[in-house]
């Protein structure tokens, strides 16, 4: 291999490391959706948690609720019939101050290995409904009270599903840099190579 491949290769290669870096980065970044008031899984949302699912307005699939959690991180709702296997000790919490802090997911035997793919957030009259493209060290923080930009009192988390680990995973965009550089790189040394053995003969 000549110099002038091996500096392509090397470029390649720091091109791949960054795209992965940044795909790791984006799946644990949540998305602040909208802040919206009322209740989620006893208003907007629906009645009763059993037929608590996001409305087509915010997400086509209608995905369900999935698990809802007290302020204190102990279980208060499982949507059981459509998640068995889900208890609530699959998820972790670590809370800020002022009604911040943190979730992770992790599965358990028979869990799905992909599960969330939206929350809310409920602080006073309000709630904030976050996506996610990842379940590991998601952020979350309360809506502010607009009277005095103050936070609200955290109220509740509630969790809605993400295919159940069944559907195929759209692309990160910095995945989908990687192959089209690998591909594009493919093709470049194949058309040198093709050139070189014509130019030989």
């Amino acid at each position: 291999m000549n110099a002038r491949f091996r500096r392509i290769a090397v470029v390649l290669a720091l091109v791949s490391i960054a795209s992965i870096a940044m795909a790791g980065r984006a799946q644990a970044e949540p998305v602040l959706v909208a802040t919206l008031e009322g209740n989620d899984c006893s208003g907007l949302f629906g009645q009763g948690f059993a037929s608590c699912a996001i409305p087509a307005l915010y997400d086509p699939d209608t995905t369900p609720a999935i698990i809802k959690f007290n302020a204190d991180g102990s279980v208060s709702d499982v949507n059981a019939d459509l998640f068995p296997t889900i208890s609530g000790d699959e998820f972790s919490f670590s809370f800020g101050a002022n009604g911040t802090g943190t979730w992770s997911y992790t599965p358990g035997a028979g869990d799905p290995a992909t599960l969330v793919s939206f929350f809310v957030v409920k602080g006073g009259p309000v709630f904030n409904l976050f996506s996610v493209s990842g379940n590991t060290d998601n952020t979350f923080f309360v809506p502010l009270n607009p009277n005095n930009q103050q936070p609200y009192g955290l109220s509740h988390l509630t969790f809605y599903e993400g295919g159940q680990g069944g559907e195929t995973p759209v692309p990160e965009p910095a995945t989908l840099l990687l192959v089209t550089s690998g591909l594009l790189a493919a093709a470049r040394l194949r058309h040198r190579a093709r050139r070189d053995t014509e130019n030989s003969l």
